[in-house]
């Protein structure tokens, strides 16, 4: 898609307690370490005229039991562009 369009922007959601739970003495969070924000997006063969953006924002459920979620993260993605 690059090679078709002049400028592509994508924005990531990423969860500040990825960077925490390692710290943290539970184990719901299990293995996170795969969306810190240094693994969280390939960055290799990114194309010139793509930009990513990482935003963050802080949820403790990430699941489908978190309701407000995708309001919290639509606010957040709003207010950033």
């Amino acid at each position: 898609m690059a090679k078709e369009v002049g400028r592509i922007y994508v924005l990531v959601r990423h969860n500040y307690l990825s960077e925490l739970a390692h710290y943290l003495p539970f184990s719901y969070f299990g293995n996170v370490e795969k969306y810190s924000k240094r693994n969280l997006v390939d960055l290799k063969n990114k194309p010139e005229n793509v930009d990513i953006d990482i935003i963050s924002t802080l949820y403790f459920i990430p699941d489908g039991r978190n309701w407000s979620l995708g309001d919290k993260l639509f606010r957040k993605f709003r207010d950033y562009i």
